[in-house]
């Protein structure tokens, strides 16, 4: 094991990484109930909101299994 293998193990167990990504997590969670509660509070207010939310999985579902399925059309 090298130096920069020992200091990368150090830095992996410390408590001050595991903190940092816990948070890390909870920030993501926290970012996505955010924007489920920001589509919720503006509901249709915004012009073409509904086909921004589901527009661009919709397109690429179409395009990956257009032959297979019925809810492309």
């Amino acid at each position: 094991m090298d130096a920069a293998e020992a200091t990368a193990a150090a830095a992996f167990a410390s408590p001050g990484w595991l903190v940092a990504h816990l948070a890390a997590v909870a920030g993501f969670v926290l970012v996505g109930f955010g924007l489920l509660g920001l589509r919720d509070v503006l509901g249709g207010r915004l012009a073409g909101a509904r086909s921004a939310s589901g527009g661009p999985a919709r397109a690429w579902c179409c395009r990956t299994t257009a032959p297979r399925s019925s809810r492309c059309t």
